[in-house]
């Protein structure tokens, strides 16, 4: 089972804040450690899903790392990418999607267009892009990183997976939802394949599987998928995650459906 995760992120959750308050004692503030501890903590409160905690460690990791680094750094654009997950996922889509296009055009300075950042920065500019409207944008951004993450990786790879899942979730939201469910599908299929049956990506899979069955009227296969996605959301990230409890509320929906 998969009941690892959240331990294990209450670990090193501990861990970087030991570090941060020996860092602290131990030298000036403006020290570059100290701001790549404040972005670790950034992160793991992301995956806790403290979104406002994680967006202000963020903050306070930049203002130590671009000027100690240099705003074009691939560290301080690393750590702008990540900075926008929260914010996107407190409602500001807006502002998420801002962020994510410069640090797409900032990765492609730094890497080139082949570059699997390209690729997975595109598919969370996709999801922002679709939560603030801008379904087109959001169609082409998805479809690019799955041309480019197939063109690394093959077609049975789990980063092709996330990216089959982004091209489908805009296809929900336009209503072709045949090309939707087979899309996502077929990545479930490989996520399982690839990641484990257990894993916490194949539990949103899962999730996103139920969501497109329910709006075809597949009322047996969604509650079939959001079963399995609240049973591994629960042993992944404990029963008060967002996850847990978005997976919750749409099986109670389903079940009260008739």
């Amino acid at each position: 089972m998969i009941q690892y995760a959240a331990h294990a992120l209450g670990n090193r959750q501990a861990q970087a804040q030991t570090a941060l308050a020996l860092l602290r004692d131990a030298g000036p503030p403006t020290d570059p450690e100290i701001g790549r501890t404040l972005a670790n903590l950034g992160v793991l409160d992301y995956y806790e899903g403290r979104f406002a905690e994680s967006e202000a460690r963020y903050r306070q990791a930049l203002a130590i790392l671009t000027p100690a680094l240099g705003a074009g750094h691939p560290e301080v654009i690393m750590n702008r990418r990540e900075m926008a997950w929260p914010i996107g996922d407190q409602g500001r889509a807006e502002e998420a999607v801002e962020i994510l296009t410069e640090v797409d055009r900032a990765n492609r300075r730094l890497y080139g267009e082949g570059h699997p950042t390209v690729g997975n920065t595109l598919g969370e500019l996709s999801r922002y892009q679709r939560a603030a409207g801008d379904l087109d944008g959001a169609e082409a951004s998805a479809r690019e990183g799955l041309r480019l993450q197939r063109a690394l990786y093959g077609d049975d790879h789990a980063y092709v997976a996330n990216k089959m899942l982004d091209v489908a979730l805009v296809l929900r939201e336009r209503g072709d939802l045949s090309e939707a469910r087979r899309l996502a599908d077929g990545a479930l299929a490989i996520q399982r394949a690839t990641l484990g049956a257990d894993h916490p990506y194949t539990a949103a899979g899962h999730g996103h599987v139920a969501h497109i069955a329910a709006l075809q009227g597949d009322r047996a296969a969604a509650l079939r998928h959001e079963g399995e996605a609240l049973r591994l959301f629960e042993a992944a990230y404990g029963p008060g995650h967002p996850r847990t409890d978005t997976s919750r509320a749409r099986l109670a929906r389903l079940t009260s459906t008739r």
